[in-house]
């Protein structure tokens, strides 16, 4: 009987852990925070700029643009990253602009974000 009740109480901590708000930082759900973006130059340097927009319906902080440049067979050769802005609310969305890693690559681009309830 005790041995129950003690498997019940770490079943019951772990629960608990377990609803505390994570604040581990997401990269890439285009399902809560997709990307439209384009590269473009200016004044001969590249860029990627575009508008992220929240659809999680809950806050988003720390919001963050990773760029990677990929050679052809699609391996990253380098990459960059720049905030967004501190928080996105839901239903909102917000500009941003990258310097490119390197002129004339393909790139990917991920967001990267915390979701606060």
């Amino acid at each position: 009987m005790t041995h129950r009740v003690a498997l019940r109480v770490v079943v019951a901590v772990i629960a608990l852990a377990s609803l505390s708000v994570s604040r581990a930082p997401v990269l890439g759900s285009t399902h809560w925070l997709p990307a439209t973006w384009a590269s473009i130059e200016r004044n001969g340097r590249p860029y990627v700029n575009g508008y992220v927009t929240n659809q999680s319906g809950i806050a988003a902080r720390r919001v963050q643009i990773v760029v990677e440049g990929l050679d052809p067979s699609g391996r990253v050769t380098s990459h960059t990253m720049n905030w967004v802005g501190d928080e996105i609310s839901p239903g909102s969305r917000a500009y941003f602009e990258v310097r490119a890693p390197q002129p004339g690559a393909t790139y990917r681009v991920s967001v990267l974000f915390d979701l606060l309830q």
